[in-house]
């Protein structure tokens, strides 16, 4: 264990440590002004963002998604365009959203989000869908056709944005190699 950080961190000044300690005090000048090199940013650049976790970025897919099925399942399930939209729009927002490394996450999410939000929107419809569980699947069925095009777009839209993301990655990395950034 190293006693000067216990000294300096429990008992305040290094100055006032003793002889046995084995502190001076250029060595707590400079352990204070240690700090990690960091490359100055050239103007204009953007500071890179960390992004979302994968948790929050499907809660954002989620969310965005739920709102329009609750849209979608108040007007009373009509054509299904306003879940159609949101789906989209969320998985666009999360996909822009989540960290660099857990882009990938995203690509199966916009099928499986839209169909629990169909079920949402059938049984805020209500209608005929709440009188038993046959009509219910029957229902649910035939918006999820209905909204096949939509989670298809989704999914593309993912797809879409993951490779780019990616190859924008590989440059960025490349360039951070050879010295430039």
């Amino acid at each position: 264990m190293d006693t000067r950080a216990v000294w300096e961190g429990a008992l305040g000044n290094a100055d006032d440590a003793p002889p046995w300690c084995g502190m001076s005090r250029t060595y707590v000048a400079r352990s204070r002004d240690a700090r990690p090199p960091t490359r100055p940013r050239r103007p204009g650049t953007a500071q890179e963002w960390p992004g979302l976790t994968g948790l929050t970025a499907v809660l954002v897919l989620t969310g965005v998604t739920a709102v329009g099925a609750v849209i979608e399942g108040l007007a009373g399930g009509g054509s299904g365009l306003v879940l159609d939209i949101s789906v989209v729009v969320g998985a666009v927002m999360a996909t822009v959203a989540i960290s660099s490394g857990l882009v990938w996450l995203l690509i199966p999410m916009p099928p499986l989000v839209f169909v629990v939000m169909t079920v949402v929107a059938s049984v805020i419809g209500g209608g005929d869908a709440t009188g038993s569980v046959t009509r219910l699947v029957a229902d649910v069925s035939v918006r999820v056709v209905k909204g096949f095009p939509a989670m298809v777009a989704a999914s593309l839209l993912v797809i879409a944005i993951v490779v780019v993301r990616m190859l924008m990655n590989r440059r960025r990395r490349g360039r951070m190699r050879l010295g430039r950034t």
